[in-house]
């Protein structure tokens, strides 16, 4: 499919991307992804992505997560407020403070996604950070 600008492709991981798509055929019995080349696999137990990112649809909606493709986690559209009202609103605190409950397995999206095992640079890990913000977003 490639082979007229490339000499080779290799897949190093196989994230699913998209929760509404079946990746069962390319994930083993023992629940590890086929890879190419060796990679530690980290349980992300809060996503960080809430704290840092938005995700602005061609509508204007704006989700919290990159890979909620279906609305679940609508925090606002632009055409209706702005970014950073958005980004302090009440929908999206809430979303962090669930994140940092670790009640992150308990949603489907967040459940089933594994993207955070493998993208999140280690300087993004908000694990050991958990009181600190939690205290913080409680009291905002």
């Amino acid at each position: 499919m490639f082979s007229d600008i490339c000499d080779e492709i290799a897949i190093e991981n196989v994230t699913k991307a998209n929760n509404e798509v079946d990746y069962s055929d390319i994930i083993q019995k023992n629940n590890k992804l086929i890879v190419t080349g060796e990679h530690e696999i980290n349980r992300v137990h809060v996503c960080p992505y809430p704290f840092y990112m938005l995700t602005i649809n061609a509508d204007g909606n704006v989700s919290a997560c990159c890979q909620a493709i279906n609305k679940a986690f609508l925090v606002g559209n632009v055409r209706q407020e702005s970014l950073n009202q958005i980004w302090n609103n009440q929908r999206i605190n809430e979303l962090r403070i669930f994140q940092l409950k670790h009640t992150r397995f308990k949603h489907g999206i967040c459940r089933d996604c594994d993207s955070l095992d493998y993208a999140v640079p280690v300087s993004d890990l908000l694990d050991d950070q958990v009181e600190h913000l939690l205290g913080y977003y409680i009291n905002k």
